[in-house]
């Protein structure tokens, strides 16, 4: 049975770019995309993905009013970002994040998470 995967990226290339890669992977099933918090929140709420996999600087992330809450649906988190240093392990922290993945290592690093996280997603 595929992992049901949740893709959150404000950036139309990066979240298409990871779309593509996961989608020829017969354990991974994408089955949903949003491109902001508000909109990653409700999907996800509805959804009830397994893992999802969040761009840590989306532009509203950070606003405290958006109330992004780790427990979403019980889903594990992959938080991607454009080089780790300690602000960003900071904020993933913060937040509950399950995996930190530097965008240039998505293609090494991504699917394992992905594969990781859903073996320890308890219901």
């Amino acid at each position: 049975m595929p992992v049901n995967v949740f893709v959150a990226d404000d950036s139309d290339v990066i979240r298409k770019a990871i779309r593509r890669f996961l989608e020829g992977r017969p354990e991974v099933l994408i089955i949903g995309e949003a491109a902001n918090c508000p909109e990653t929140i409700a999907q996800v709420n509805q959804l009830l993905p397994d893992v999802i996999v969040l761009d840590l600087n989306m532009v509203d992330f950070h606003n405290p009013a958006i109330g992004f809450n780790k427990r979403l649906a019980g889903a594990k988190i992959v938080a991607i970002t454009l080089g780790i240093d300690d602000v960003a392990s900071a904020l993933a922290e913060s937040i509950g994040v399950d995996k930190l993945i530097d965008k240039g290592d998505l293609v090494a690093e991504l699917v394992p998470a992905i594969l990781e996280l859903a073996s320890t997603k308890t219901a």
